[in-house]
């Protein structure tokens, strides 16, 4: 069996780095305007929050981008920016397809899951619906490649678990 790459495409990574474009543009020219209305209240607390929330906007969707996830025939590769672990696929118990809301925004996402065995459920990187994520239909497809390349290494014929 062929091994499998899910995750952000071409694309999809591109449009990732357009928005952070636009996003460090934005931040570089309301920066000025901000500072300049903040000197009466603490310049110096308002130019740190800012450069803080967009240093973890960029960070969280630079990392998304770099997800993916590779399917094996002895398992699941499950590759981010720091980590990389297989889950063989007999320990897999159950896919899991499941929405969150942020809370600042309410921007809602889709994410997948694997449950194993005695573990908490383990995030799939790459596997990822939102605005800055994939379209839904290409997080359908995928999430649909692991379920069939699960059920078929394991002989189970469970199906994915929606949790809304």
């Amino acid at each position: 069996m062929e091994e499998i790459r899910l995750g952000f495409g071409p694309r999809e990574k591109r449009r990732v780095w357009v928005r952070l474009a636009v996003l460090v543009t934005v931040a570089a020219v309301l920066a000025p305007i901000g500072f300049d209305r903040a000197m009466k209240v603490d310049p110096v607390g308002t130019v740190i929050m800012l450069a803080a929330a967009l240093g973890l906007g960029a960070f969280k969707q630079l990392e998304y981008a770099s997800e993916a996830t590779l399917l094996t025939p002895q398992g699941v590769v499950l590759n981010s920016r720091l980590k990389r672990r297989t889950v063989p696929w007999q320990e897999i118990t159950r896919i899991e397809a499941r929405r969150r809301v942020t809370v600042p925004t309410g921007t809602p996402r889709m994410f997948a899951y694997l449950h194993c065995a005695g573990t908490a459920p383990i995030r799939v990187p790459g596997l990822l619906e939102a605005r800055f994520g994939l379209p839904k239909q290409e997080f359908q497809d995928q999430l649909g490649v692991l379920l069939e390349r699960w059920q078929r290494e394991t002989s189970r014929t469970d199906a994915v678990l929606v949790t809304l």
